[in-house]
């Protein structure tokens, strides 16, 4: 588990920790949680470029009963550092609010069942990915 500073500088924090990677599979894939605290009765988001994502997403909804929504595009967040150097990767998030880079948001804001929904879709997603066979891979 690695935590970044500087997404909003142009991703400086995630983009050093990649130019750092020695081994190219010192990494096989990279989930990015950004704004997961306030779903509501929306789905998580899931923001990838790549769909091979789709039939690993499918399965860790199934086990947890969090409901994905796989979309495109998105906020270019950390994950794109990981991306531009070929190591698969996707962002979580509950999407954007009234509140979103605003002063307003506040962490009484936060839903604590927004919270555990999505640590149970990551911890199942995180041992997906450890478990398959092609790691370095799209999922």
């Amino acid at each position: 588990m690695v935590f970044f500073d500087g997404e909003e500088a142009g991703r400086a924090g995630s983009r050093h920790y990649v130019s750092t990677l020695t081994t190219p599979n010192a990494v096989s894939a990279m989930v990015n949680l950004d704004s997961v605290g306030r779903m509501g009765d929306r789905p998580l988001l899931a923001f990838t470029s790549d769909s091979a994502w789709a039939p690993i997403l499918g399965r860790v909804q199934v086990a947890t009963g969090v409901q994905v929504t796989l979309a495109q595009g998105g906020d270019v967040s950390d994950q794109q550092s990981f991306i531009d150097v070929s190591i698969p990767a996707i962002q979580l998030s509950s999407g954007h609010s009234a509140d979103y880079h605003q002063p307003t948001d506040t962490a009484d804001k936060v839903e604590p069942a927004s919270l555990v929904a999505a640590a149970a879709l990551t911890r199942e997603l995180v041992v997906a990915l450890r478990d398959r066979a092609e790691r370095n891979t799209a999922p």
